[in-house]
């Protein structure tokens, strides 16, 4: 974030689970400069196939992130998601309004067992993410 609190800010949208959804490519809007208010009006077309339409449990998660000044790695500001249902639920043409949440990294039994893996580079890497995209 700029120190006038403006971001060079963008959206990723990708599917979940990813097991269902490997073939499927990540898609991203154009990044905004210096925008405090952007709007991400762009539309992409994405194939599924049948099976992968029709899992109704399936999300589309977007991720808002701001690029950062040589773009070789983006700073996590939030993220939004809607089910394959809720968004067939709607009718066509309709505007969607999604609120953007940041998951809280929580101190748990679970989480202070793969910090003390020590060897284990998966568990770190998984901590970090977590850890970045929480307030704490």
């Amino acid at each position: 974030m700029d120190s006038n609190g403006s971001v060079d800010s963008f959206v990723k949208a990708s599917f979940m689970p990813t097991s269902r959804f490997n073939d499927v490519p990540t898609v991203k809007t154009n990044v905004h400069n210096k925008s405090c208010f952007p709007l991400y009006d762009q539309e992409f077309r994405i194939n599924l196939s049948d099976n992968q339409r029709s899992e109704k449990n399936s999300l589309i998660v977007f991720s808002i992130k701001d690029k950062d000044l040589f773009g070789m790695s983006s700073q996590y500001i939030a993220e939004s998601y809607i089910s394959f249902a809720d968004l067939e639920a709607t009718p066509p043409g309709e505007q969607i309004m999604m609120n953007l949440s940041r998951p809280e990294y929580t101190d748990s039994e679970s989480l202070r067992a793969l910090e003390y893996r020590l060897g284990d580079k998966q568990a770190k890497d998984f901590l970090k993410k977590l850890k970045n995209r929480s307030f704490s």
